[in-house]
Formats: structure tokens, sequence, C-alpha cells
């Protein structure tokens, strides 16, 4: 999924994953995350295949030429006893630059 979002935006990604960080956190995660999904969505969404940790996605998302603009964890410090929801906004490499140079470009042949 994240090579189709890719393909498709110029410039920023928003993506909301499941992260644990301890054996713990994993264990939870893998317990309860596919029950409240099937629950939430009357059994309509499979369980999720895999968990990773936060540094893990950062990875990924570097291989894939994409820079953390910024990233925040969700919902309180109650809510997150068990899961822990965390937000990466991502741009990709460049596309700041090339839409500046764009816009100097329009500018110019106005």
């Amino acid at each position: 999924m994240l090579g189709e979002a890719l393909r498709v935006t110029r410039q920023r990604l928003i993506v909301t994953e499941s992260v644990y960080r301890t054996s713990l956190e994993r264990f939870w995660l893998d317990l309860l995350d596919g029950r409240i999904n099937g629950w939430r969505h009357q059994g309509r969404m499979p369980p999720a295949v895999w968990f990773h940790r936060p540094e893990e996605w950062q990875t990924l998302f570097e291989q894939r030429g994409l820079t953390i603009a910024h990233r925040r964890w969700l919902g309180s410090r109650w809510e997150r006893l068990v899961h822990h929801p965390l937000v990466f906004v991502l741009d990709k490499r460049g596309a700041r630059e090339k839409g500046a140079s764009r816009l100097g470009e329009a500018k110019r042949s106005a």
C-alpha cells in the first residue's frame, strides 16, 4: 500500500500505524488488535499480518525516499496503556524543492 501511496502523491503522506516497543506491548497488540478491528467493522476487516516497531517504520520510510517531517503519539495516556497508535507525517525527498522551482517558473512565465 505504501508503494501505491508514493506513486499517487506529490509531496506529503500521513501514515497512522499501531506500533510496539516491548514484547509485552507486542503481546497485547497481537491479542487485541484483530479482535477489536473485527468487532468495530462487523467482521469485514481481516487481522493485521504484522506489526513494526517505530524505528522499523522509520527505516522503511527512509528506504522509500521519505523524510519524517513530524511524528506523534495519538490518544491520551490512558488510551495508550495497551494500544500505541503513532502518526508519521512524511515528505517525499526533493518534493518541496521541485514544487518551489515549478512555482518560480510559473511566476517568470506570467
